[in-house]
């Protein structure tokens, strides 16, 4: 018995010893930390807590914060955590969705990212009161799967101590982007964040502490490049439009910056600098492959630092380092200034600006927005380059307008839109699709790329806006023709209204709209600066249509096109009369002509003159002139759809000016306008035209006859 107690004494003691060497090493593989209390802002500056944080002695610049902390400052409902035991714990939410924390192995486990995240999110004292639009209902398309998101990979450690869990600010503030809400550590506080809302008093703050010091440590140099691969790995929306998007499909961001091309290899390096100036020319590289056409754009960090802060060091740094001629001043340039000319919409917006001057006695109405109404003729142009929370109201006031005036074609002029509300953009899909198909509802479909999830959400509108949700709104109809005129400078919202519309049958008319698919928010870099980026939740249609291709627009309606120069000419976006011609076409089968629209010859050229009719060959009856019916001698016609070409010969004759041609076939007319230049005539009419045609034939007789006889003399000498 003694004997045996002995050994129990001994195993005893060898198991507590055991352990209590284990717990040494576990310990030991902590980093160290100090924790502090740190005043946080919520959303406004007389709003503060107080928050219990961890700082790594190696980072004692980027607090950790416990989950449930952020979380039930960025949402009302209300989180709570519980210690599971072996370093794990779980977060839930009101509607027992679940996050879990592995502070031993640095992972965070979701069965469901978009059910945790489905929560109630904190709005209380926003500026933004949007009252014109309510959800109905919602359902899932496809459904979320479980997500693992691997900070081990990305050396960033989750802190366990005494019963809590922390994490990086940062990381929590990558996770939870989508809501709007947002945090960042500036000069020794936390400061939360409304994201874009101009209220927000960090919008207004002074940042220049930020650009005092040149240089970081390693440590931070290592923590900053890990955060932003994490953050984009995971919860960056992925857009195709961006040069990285197929390799970021598969690679992870450090991956595909080092395997790509010799420029990301050195945005990779530049990226991981202890140099914040050679981090800045990394964030403009980055900006350059990752830039989607405007929703992520990271050269902001630079840029927008140096219009702001030109004077701080940093900055004075950085724009010396630009001013030099070497390679990595050469990239970052060069970087830059392919995002500025990878669009046309500076050459759309200079020809819109000087095409519209035409139409400045025609505008009927005008908003403090700059939107604006044209009235030309049987149609109304509705211009607008921005969706605002009062562009419901401005749009719905312009449909009255129109509608008092009479016309039949309603124009949406959305080439520069570039973005905006959402909501205001689906109230313009709603009042459209009720008054075309008697259906008000609007269905946004939007996929998580981190889950694969996809749901479709039931919006309704105040049609009438007058602050109530009822029958009435239902009578909000107009009976016009509506069509879009988009082109690639139409981006975000801009892009969706003419998806949305071609879904709904809608003419669209220009060129395909220039993309964005994804929500756009803001980050932050660990040190404090902001940039724009697309999110994880992106739109879809069912249809298949890729926002990023943009939306979609048919031959006979495409209108941007090459000068003789090779160089985009955009002038036939804003004339309205050819605008109406397709619109009319378009609904009611109106033959329309497609090519020599307003075309001129002259005897310059002194060719031929073709237009083409998008009437069917087999349909041809006649070609008018100025109202008189051609000689079938004068021009030739043939198929592809009907090709009508005048001859030079007939086109000589004309007398100097504006003419138009009417192509006719038996399901209409086709009419274009188009000028002749004439040096043998003047701009005369009726029997004139005969006297002028008479001179030009006894010009060219006497032209003959001095040539005849310098060849008789001639011949003559010779003998």
């Amino acid at each position: 018995m003694k004997k045996t107690l002995s050994v129990s004494c001994i195993l005893l003691a060898l198991t507590v010893l055991f352990a209590a060497l284990g717990a040494v090493a576990a310990s030991a593989q902590l980093p160290g930390f100090t924790k502090e209390s740190v005043t946080a802002y919520v959303f406004e500056l007389d709003q503060t807590r107080e928050f219990e944080c961890l700082f790594l002695d190696d980072l004692p610049d980027v607090p950790y914060l416990q989950p449930v902390d952020y979380l039930n400052v960025i949402y009302l409902d209300p989180f709570t955590v519980e210690s599971n035991g072996s370093g794990v714990y779980t977060v839930t939410n009101a509607y027992s969705a679940t996050m879990v924390v592995d502070a031993e192995n640095d992972t965070v486990y979701f069965e469901d990212y978009d059910q945790f995240t489905n929560c109630e999110i904190n709005e209380e004292g926003t500026s933004l009161e949007i009252n014109y639009v309510k959800v109905n209902d919602g359902y899932v398309v496809a459904a979320a799967e479980p997500v693992t998101l691997n900070l081990a990979a990305y050396n960033i450690d989750i802190i366990g101590d005494e019963g809590k869990v922390y994490l990086p600010l940062s990381i929590l503030a990558a996770m939870f982007a989508s809501t709007y809400n947002n945090a960042l550590y500036l000069d020794g506080d936390i400061c939360f964040v409304r994201t874009f809302d101009p209220e927000c008093y960090y919008y207004g703050m002074d940042l220049s502490f930020l650009y005092q010091e040149t240089e970081r440590t390693e440590e931070m140099a290592a923590f900053s490049y890990n955060s932003l691969c994490f953050s984009i790995d995971y919860f960056f929306g992925k857009p195709s439009s961006t040069l990285l998007a197929e390799m970021l499909r598969d690679h992870t961001l450090d991956q595909s910056l080092a395997e790509f091309n010799e420029e990301t290899a050195a945005a990779r390096e530049l990226l991981q600098s202890t140099s914040l100036v050679d981090y800045m020319n990394g964030f403009m590289v980055l900006g350059y492959y990752l830039f989607d056409g405007g929703h992520t754009v990271l050269t902001s960090v630079p840029i927008s630092s140096y219009e702001d802060y030109s004077d701080s060091p940093l900055m004075t740094a950085w724009f010396e380092e630009m001013d030099k001629p070497g390679p990595i001043s050469d990239m970052v340039k060069d970087s830059y200034n392919a995002i500025l000319t990878s669009s046309m919409f500076n050459k759309i917006v200079e020809t819109r600006k000087a095409e519209y001057k035409k139409y400045e006695d025609e505008i009927a109405a005008e908003w403090e927005s700059g939107a604006f109404l044209i009235l030309h003729e049987d149609a109304a142009v509705f211009v607008f380059d921005s969706f605002e929370l009062t562009t419901p109201n401005e749009f719905k006031e312009a449909l009255d307008i129109a509608e008092e005036a009479g016309v039949t074609a309603f124009i949406l002029d959305d080439s520069c839109n570039g973005g905006g509300y959402v909501v205001a953009c689906n109230y313009i899909l709603s009042v459209i699709s009720n008054s075309m198909f008697d259906n008000p509802i609007v269905t946004v479909y939007t996929e998580d790329p981190l889950t694969e999830m996809v749901v479709g959400v039931n919006y309704s509108f105040d049609l009438n806006l007058d602050g109530v949700f009822d029958a009435e709104d239902q009578n909000v109809k107009y009976d016009f023709e509506f069509a879009v005129l988009t082109s690639q400078g139409a981006f975000s919202c801009g892009n969706a209204l003419p998806v949305g519309c071609a879904e709904l049958g809608i003419l669209v008319m220009g060129e395909p709209s220039g993309g964005g698919s994804c929500i756009v928010s803001e980050r932050y870099t660990v040190e404090g600066y902001a940039f724009p980026i697309s999110e994880i939740q992106k739109w879809v249609r069912p249809s298949g249509i890729d926002y990023d291709l943009g939306a979609p627009v048919e031959n006979e309606y495409y209108l941007s096109k090459l000068d003789e120069n090779t160089n985009w000419d955009f002038t036939g976006f804003y004339d309205f009369d050819y605008l109406i011609r397709l619109t009319k076409h378009y609904y009611e089968g109106t033959p329309v002509v497609l090519e020599g629209f307003k075309t001129e010859w002259s005897t310059d050229n002194g060719g031929d003159l073709t237009f083409v009719s998008s009437a069917d060959i087999n349909d041809f009856e006649c070609v008018r002139i100025d109202g008189n019916v051609l000689d079938p001698a004068n021009y030739s016609v043939e198929a592809g759809s009907t090709i009508v070409t005048l001859r030079s010969g007939y086109l000589w004759s004309l007398p100097r000016g504006e003419h138009t041609i009417t192509i006719v076939s038996s399901t209409g007319e086709a009419e274009a306008p188009f000028t002749v230049d004439n040096i043998l005539t003047n701009p005369i009419t009726g029997d004139d035209g005969q006297f002028v045609l008479w001179v030009a034939m006894i010009a060219l007789s006497v032209c003959v006859i001095g040539t005849v006889l310098i060849s008789c003399r001639t011949k003559k000498t010779s003998v």
